[in-house]
C-alpha cells in the first residue's frame, strides 16, 4: 500500500491523501460479492465539490477501470461504473444532487444487486436503476481511493468518518441462544377478595350449626323428662 490515511479526531475521521493502491487479493480474498453495499460518511473540502473524482476505483493490472464509485462535481451527479458479462463498460448515473456537493457531512449508501443499483443519501432513497449483470472483477489489480478521474495519481481533499466497501448481503438470523437462568422469585402479593365459594361455605356452616343446636335441645329435654318422671317410680319400686 502506498500513501497514508491520517486520523483527524477521536471520532475516527480520516483524511485520504497520496496514492492508495492495495492489491485486490489482499482486500477481497474471496472475490468481490455479486451483491454488495458501498457505505461511507464523508465531507468534501475546498475545490473537491467541483471536481470529477473517483471515491472508489478498481483497476486491472493494465490500468483499465473495472468498477468505480464516482462523484462528479461538474454535473452534480454520482456515478456507478462497472463491467458487464460482455466485457462492456456501463455507467448508472444519478443526476442533479446539489445537496451532496457542499462542505457538510453526508452519508452515502450504494446498494448493488444483481440487476439493479440503488442510491441513498443521508438515509433517503434517491433513485433505483436497472442494470445488466456485472462481470467478474479480475483480482489481479488495484483499488484506488479519492483520486481524480482523469489523473488517478492526484488525490482530492476529502474527509471520511466511515467507509465500508463490498460488504455482502445480510445473512439469515443465527440459532437461538442458550436459555438464561431463572430469576429471583417475586414478593407475595396482597390477598384477594373472598370468592363465592367462601360465602357458600359460611351459609352451610350456619345451617349445620343451627340443626345441631336444635338436636342438643331435644336431647336435654328428654334427659329432664327421665329425671323428673321416671326417677321417683324407680325409687318407690326399690323401697317396696
Amino acid at each position: 500500500m502506498h500513501g497514508n490515511i491520517t486520523n483527524l479526531s477521536k471520532a475516527n475521521m480520516y483524511k485520504i491523501s497520496d496514492y492508495l493502491a492495495p492489491c485486490f487479493r489482499s482486500a477481497y480474498p474471496l472475490g468481490l460479492p455479486e451483491e454488495f453495499e458501498f457505505v461511507t460518511v464523508l465531507r468534501m473540502n475546498g475545490s473537491t465539490v467541483t471536481k470529477n473524482w473517483n471515491f472508489w476505483l478498481m483497476q486491472d493490472l493494465n490500468g483499465e477501470e473495472q468498477l468505480a464509485v464516482r462523484l462528479n462535481g461538474e454535473s452534480l451527479s454520482l456515478e456507478f461504473t462497472f463491467t458487464t458479462l460482455n466485457k462492456t463498460r456501463e455507467t448508472a448515473v444519478f443526476p442533479f444532487l446539489p445537496f451532496l456537493f457542499n462542505s457538510q457531512w453526508h452519508s452515502i449508501l450504494l446498494k448493488v444487486n444483481k440487476h439493479s443499483v440503488t442510491l441513498f443519501v443521508d438515509c433517503i432513497m434517491v433513485d433505483s436503476q436497472n442494470t445488466p449483470q456485472r462481470g467478474i472483477v479480475n483480482l489481479d489489480g488495484y483499488t484506488l481511493i479519492g483520486k481524480l478521474k482523469d489523473n488517478p495519481v492526484l488525490a482530492v481533499p476529502v474527509e471520511e468518518a466511515e467507509l465500508q466497501r463490498a460488504s455482502g448481503p445480510v445473512g439469515p438470523p443465527g440459532p437461538a441462544g442458550v436459555p438464561g437462568i431463572d430469576g429471583v422469585a417475586g414478593e407475595r402479593g396482597d390477598d384477594g377478595e373472598d370468592g363465592p365459594a367462601v360465602i357458600i361455605n359460611f351459609i352451610l356452616f350456619f345451617i349445620v350449626n343451627t340443626i345441631l343446636c336444635h338436636y342438643h335441645l331435644v336431647i336435654l329435654m328428654y334427659c329432664q323428662y327421665v329425671v323428673v318422671v321416671l326417677l321417683p317410680i324407680v325409687v318407690v319400686l326399690c323401697c317396696c
